[in-house]
């Protein structure tokens, strides 16, 4: 070969090396080789996907209504004591369909009365007397509202109630006659005694214990 026909070749091929080349570092995007495939799509993951807790909102407070019942005691009497408990107090009765009242024939009456001092409350329910509907019914009393009888004090020692009535608990006529005396002794006796702790009852004009009963004109009893 002549020396110009080595040349072109050379630069033909240069040329050719240089053109793969370029075909080779083109910008051009590549071609699916599947034209029905669907394209591939890439995701690129930036830091922590994770889904971040969700903190549920508080439950509205349950709210609970309480029905109390009702336990107010309706009194129909006007005289009667109000409390929370029923105690009993002991009043003369009619006997055997007699005007007259025997001497120690008593019936129960209720009271309410405040605890826990019950027999305090009996006593001070007796002393006050009975109601208008039971003395219409033929009970009765010794001890009214204007006699002014009142409890100082009572204390319960070995089955024995000390009753101690104030100093001015003026004597009651004819309540210290014989019969008289037998029953105002069973209203208080029935009334104190009515409670399992005490067995029998002492009574007293402030503290003197011989002043009620040399009133009664009866013994004295034994402490």
């Amino acid at each position: 070969m002549g020396t110009a026909r080595i040349s072109l070749l050379v630069a033909i091929a240069t040329i050719v090396a240089a053109c793969g080349s370029g075909v080779a570092g083109s910008d051009s995007p590549e071609t699916n080789p599947d034209p029905t495939a669907p394209p591939t799509t890439t995701t690129t993951v930036v830091g922590d996907t994770a889904t971040p807790d969700v903190t549920a909102p508080p439950e509205p407070p349950v709210t609970t209504t309480t029905t109390v019942p009702d336990t107010t005691i309706v009194d129909t009497d006007a005289d009667a004591q109000a409390g929370d408990t029923e105690v009993f107090v002991y009043l003369l009765t009619e006997n055997s369909g007699s005007h007259d009242y025997g001497c120690s024939y008593v019936t129960p009456a209720t009271r309410l009365v405040d605890s826990p001092a019950l027999l305090a409350g009996a006593l001070d329910a007796l002393l006050t007397g009975p109601t208008d509907a039971e003395i219409a019914s033929g009970q009765g009393s010794w001890f009214q509202d204007d006699v002014g009888w009142e409890l100082s004090s009572v204390t319960i020692s070995n089955g024995v109630a000390y009753v101690d009535l104030t100093e001015d608990s003026q004597p009651i006529p004819n309540a210290s006659t014989s019969c008289g005396s037998i029953a105002l002794l069973a209203q208080l006796d029935y009334t104190a005694t009515q409670f399992p702790t005490v067995d029998r009852a002492v009574y007293s004009f402030d503290g003197d214990v011989a002043a009620f009963y040399h009133w009664l004109q009866r013994d004295v009893p034994q402490l």
